[in-house]
């Protein structure tokens, strides 16, 4: 494998609109998900910084050269913006990218420099969304390309630099499903499980978004993803806490990524950027890291390897600034007997006469003699994990008895 080394030689920088030393509300953030009007989805590359009107002045964050001003919407008046790399030259390097600018009004070009805090061009003017506002904004992101402007890679979250940041805000759990505050299904399904009695591979779900403080003009737009999640289950069995991911550094945000992190099926609907916004996380698709891979849908709850009982699955988020958020919800771990497979198929040697009797509560068995219980595939299970069923117990190696477990 191929690891890829970044430096990132900034430690902060202002804000892209005035005034650069204040905090902007913010209408989108980074990795949130995002569903187009064909029904394509991706992951957002960027932070939308939002201003109430178009037209509005766009500032540097930082000094560096400007290696692009290019259309990357198909000719779109809304797809025009600027690369602006941290050095001089062709070579590859890290970029500042600002989106969503006017061509029609002053701009810089390839070719100019600039200093942070310049005026680098103006916002355009962002069309009709369904709301009575418009969702006016530049896009800022951080990327490395070479010149000219290529498939540019996403590698960090501009609020990681972006300061200052003043949100004091907590983010926000809501109900992930009729059943509770998380969802539950069969790991990679919309098969949605009865948190009462999960069984089985699992994916846990949790509906979470974060605000800031700082309100655009309409609510949907306040609500952003937050920066990290974590979640740790406690019960009969103990699993520590796992991070689901955290939005600091190199993205994969192709449609493929936006399905492995976001559930989209008719019962949680992940949405976006402008109508709704709701996003539901499958936080057991991780193996841990910070870089979204399509291996991380190989994760899940494996209930199986759990003794059965009841246990709390709590999820934790937290945003950029640190403000985090528990959430927590009781469920039942129903698997049935503890199974022990054997290796290889073996026949059992079994007495003509064999015996029946109907019990309940726990199996009392000679303890003088050799006794193993199976189930009515064959497979052994433990005495004391057994749920109501049809048993066989073999004793000195001769199934003698079945009997019938009612409660």
């Amino acid at each position: 494998m191929t690891i890829l080394m970044l430096s990132f030689y900034l430690l902060s920088v202002g804000w892209p609109l005035a005034p650069q030393d204040s905090m902007h509300a913010c209408c989108d953030y980074y990795a949130a998900y995002r569903e187009g009007s064909g029904g394509d989805i991706d992951l957002h590359t960027s932070i939308d910084v939002w201003c109430d009107t178009s037209g509005v002045p766009v500032y540097a964050v930082a000094d560096g050269y400007v290696k692009v001003w290019v259309n990357t919407w198909g000719g779109s008046p809304y797809g025009w913006g600027l690369g602006i790399g941290d050095e001089y030259g062709t070579d590859s390097m890290n970029v500042w990218s600002y989106w969503h600018l006017n061509s029609t009004m002053y701009h810089l070009e390839a070719g100019d420099t600039c200093s942070a805090g310049e005026l680098i061009g103006y916002i355009v003017h962002w069309f009709d969304t369904g709301q009575p506002v418009r969702f006016h904004h530049v896009d800022l992101g951080r990327r490395r390309s070479a010149y000219p402007w290529t498939s540019a890679l996403v590698i960090q979250n501009p609020l990681v630099l972006v300061a200052p940041n003043t949100d004091t805000l907590d983010p926000v759990f809501e109900d992930a499903h009729a059943t509770g505050r998380f969802a539950f299904c069969r790991d990679n399904t919309s098969d949605y499980l009865d948190p009462d009695s999960l069984h089985g591979d699992v994916d846990i779900i949790a509906l979470i978004h974060d605000l800031t403080g700082y309100p655009t003009a309409w609510p949907e737009w306040d609500r952003l993803t937050p920066y990290k999640i974590e979640y740790r289950i406690h019960g009969p069995d103990t699993i520590p806490t796992i991070r689901m991911m955290e939005f600091s550094g190199l993205l994969n945000w192709d449609s493929l990524s936006a399905v492995t992190i976001y559930k989209n099926d008719a019962v949680c609907n992940s949405s976006g950027p402008y109508y709704a916004k709701d996003f539901y996380f499958i936080v057991t698709n991780t193996d841990g890291d910070t870089l979204i891979e399509p291996s991380d849908s190989a994760g899940c709850w494996q209930t199986d390897s759990c003794e059965d009982g009841t246990y709390w699955v709590v999820v934790t988020a937290y945003d950029i600034c640190g403000n985090m958020q528990s959430d927590s919800m009781q469920v039942t771990v129903q698997n049935g007997p503890g199974v022990e497979e054997w290796p290889i198929a073996k026949p059992i040697e079994h007495d003509d006469n064999i015996t029946a009797t109907i019990f309940y509560g726990p199996l009392q068995l000679p303890e003088d003699r050799k006794c193993i219980i199976y189930d009515i595939a064959g497979r052994v299970v433990e005495s004391d994990k057994l749920q109501p069923g049809i048993y066989f117990i073999e004793v000195d190696g001769v199934v003698t008895q079945k009997v019938v477990k009612i409660r």
